[in-house]
């Protein structure tokens, strides 16, 4: 099984059961004293290194160092799901699947319910995070056919998913201003992909999409994944966040 580059989730890959998924689900809050909050006013963490933000403005020096610093930590408390999900994305056509030490373990988002006002609507975007990777000891790189996951772990009781929109980055670059207007216009609709806890969700991340259903957490839910990406190289395909 692979993914090919439309616009659908193309590929769902059963990988934990409910019970793995709430052992993982409690080693994550194990380590809360390793999360990071990623909002001034809302309960949005992230637990490992994620490029798309830390490497973000020429600091890929600072992402790798802090990637390097936690990854012995996710390694020991989570060895046994990397080695579930190595060996799943090999299967699904990602072969091999690596990872460089310089480079994040794939991580967690977690989002909390505090029963406050309803959050700010995640962004609508494209997974661009290996513009900020330093490639080279890899050799020949195609970035043109990358891989985004998302293992679903927890879920607020209303449910969770993904929007996609049928809108490719590399389409949308090469369009004049007015065309690209009509464009996003036409395609206005997007696709709403429930999750389900212990699948995996792939797609290639160039197509326009949007965490769903994040407002409707409610007080005492929590919605927790496992994210990462692939990268197609010379050495092979680096697994990393």
């Amino acid at each position: 099984m692979s993914v090919d580059t439309g616009s659908e989730v193309v590929a769902r890959l059963d990988l934990l059961s409910e019970v793995e998924c709430a052992r993982v689900c409690d080693d994550v809050f194990a380590l809360r004293d390793r999360w990071t909050a990623r909002h001034e006013t809302r309960p949005f963490y992230t637990l490992g290194t994620p490029a798309y933000m830390d490497a973000t403005r020429g600091r890929f020096a600072d992402y790798s160092g802090a990637a390097v610093g936690l990854n012995p930590v996710l390694e020991r408390r989570f060895g046994w799901l990397y080695d579930r999900l190595m060996p799943a994305l090999r299967r699904a056509g990602y072969s091999p699947a690596i990872h460089d030490e310089r480079l994040s373990r794939p991580g967690f988002h977690i989002y909390l319910g505090d029963g406050g006002d309803r959050p700010t609507p995640p962004s609508i975007h494209y997974d661009l995070q290996y513009e900020h990777i330093d490639w080279a000891q890899h050799g020949a790189v195609d970035l043109s056919r990358p891989l985004s996951f998302t293992l679903t772990l927890r879920l607020p009781a209303a449910g969770g998913g993904l929007h996609v929109w049928d809108v490719d980055v590399h389409a949308v670059r090469q369009m004049p201003e007015a065309e690209r207007k009509t464009h996003l216009f036409n395609r206005r609709q997007s696709t709403y992909h429930p999750y389900r806890l212990g699948e995996m969700v792939l797609h290639n991340g160039h197509y326009l999409h949007q965490i769903a259903r994040l407002s409707d957490l409610g007080v005492g839910d929590a919605r927790i994944t496992l994210q990462g990406h692939a990268a197609s190289t010379g050495s092979g395909w680096i697994v990393y966040w």
